[in-house]
C-alpha cells in the first residue's frame, strides 16, 4: 500500500508545480500574463477608462473573458472595435452635417412617362408653300435654330439686308418671310416646346462624401448610383435638345428607368439615415460607448486566451 501511495504522490505532483505545463496553474498564469501583455487586453482597458497605469488583471477578470461564449471571429470584433473607438472620438468633436436628417428623393416616374410621350409626338403638318416646305425641311434636318434665328433678326424692321447674302430686303419680302416661319413654327410647335420645357429632370447633387466616416461602403454604393442615376438624366436632356432642334421629328427614346435607379438610391440613403441617426444617439452618451468598448476588448481576449484556457481545462 505504501509503495501505491508513493506511486500515486509522483504521478500527482508534476501537477502541482506551477512551472509544469501539466499543471493548471502553469496555464492560469499563462492566461494571467497573455491578457497583461500579448493580446493588450490590460492596456486597452486602460485607455479606454482613461487611466495612467494598465488595468490590474485579478482572478475575476481572468475567469469573467475565459467565461464568455463569443460567436463573431476576432477580426469582426477588431472592426467593431474600431469603429466604436471612431465613434468615441467623433462624439467629441461632431460633424455639423450630422445634426440633420438625410431626405430622400422625390419620385420621377411620372415625369418619365410624360416626357418619353412628347418626344414620340409627331405633330400635323400644315398646308405650306414651297417656301414654308423648304422651312419646314430645315426643322426636320436640324436647321431649326437657324430658322427661329431668322425670325429674331427679320423681326426688327431696321434690319434691311440679309445677313447671309447680304441682299437688300424689302419690307414685303420681310413680313412674308415672317409669316411663313409663323406658319410653320405654330400654336401647336408653341406648345409643344413649352410642353418639353417645363418637364424638368434634375440631376442629383452629390453632397455625400462627408458622410463616409458613418459607412464608406454605403456612400461608395450611393455615389456610384447617383452617377448612373444622372447619366440617364442627361441622356433624357439630350433626346429633349433632339426635340427641340427638329420639332416635327419623333424621337424615339428608350425607357431608362429612372424610377428603379432612384428606388436604389432612396434605399442606400435611407441606410445612411439610419447610421446618421444611430450615431447621433449614441454620441449623446460617451459612457454607453465606452461600456462597449470595454466589452468588446474583453470578446478580443478570450480569442487570445481560448487554447490557453482549454489547457487548464
Amino acid at each position: 500500500e505504501r509503495r501505491k501511495l508513493e506511486t500515486l504522490r509522483t504521478a500527482r505532483d508534476p501537477y502541482f508545480i506551477q512551472s509544469n505545463p501539466m499543471s493548471p496553474d502553469y496555464h492560469w498564469e499563462r492566461i494571467r500574463s497573455i491578457l497583461k501583455g500579448s493580446s493588450c487586453w490590460a492596456k486597452v482597458d486602460s485607455e479606454i477608462k482613461k487611466k495612467r497605469i494598465n488595468s490590474s488583471v485579478t482572478e475575476d477578470v481572468m475567469r469573467e473573458i475565459c467565461g464568455m461564449s463569443v460567436i463573431e471571429s476576432i477580426g469582426q470584433l477588431q472592426i467593431h472595435f474600431a469603429e466604436k473607438q471612431k465613434l468615441l472620438e467623433s462624439a467629441m468633436t461632431p460633424n455639423p452635417a450630422y445634426s440633420f436628417p438625410i431626405k430622400t428623393v422625390a419620385e420621377k416616374g411620372i415625369l418619365e412617362e410624360q416626357m418619353i410621350a412628347l418626344l414620340a409626338q409627331k405633330l400635323d403638318e400644315p398646308v405650306l408653300t414651297e417656301r414654308e416646305k423648304l422651312i419646314l425641311f430645315m426643322i426636320q434636318n436640324g436647321d431649326q435654330e437657324r430658322i427661329e434665328s431668322a425670325h429674331g433678326y427679320f423681326s426688327d424692321e431696321e434690319n434691311e439686308r440679309c445677313p447671309y447674302c447680304f441682299q437688300p430686303v424689302s419690307s414685303e419680302y420681310r413680313q412674308g418671310l415672317l409669316e411663313s416661319i409663323r406658319r410653320v413654327m405654330n400654336r401647336e410647335v408653341d406648345d409643344h416646346k413649352s410642353k418639353l420645357h417645363n418637364l424638368v429632370l434634375e440631376e442629383i447633387e452629390d453632397v455625400f462624401e462627408q458622410y463616409s466616416e458613418l459607412d464608406k461602403q454605403i456612400v461608395n454604393d450611393l455615389r456610384k448610383a447617383i452617377l448612373e442615376y444622372n447619366d440617364c438624366i442627361r441622356q433624357y436632356r439630350l433626346a429633349v435638345q433632339n426635340k427641340l432642334q427638329r420639332v416635327y421629328t419623333p424621337v424615339n427614346q428608350q425607357k431608362l428607368c429612372i424610377c428603379d435607379k432612384l428606388d436604389r438610391i432612396n434605399l442606400l440613403i435611407k441606410k445612411l439615415e439610419k447610421k446618421r441617426a444611430e450615431f447621433v444617439r449614441a454620441t449623446q452618451d460617451h459612457k454607453l460607448i465606452e461600456k462597449e468598448l470595454i466589452l468588446i476588448n474583453k470578446q478580443i481576449a478570450y480569442h487570445h486566451c481560448r487554447d490557453e484556457y482549454a489547457a487548464y481545462k
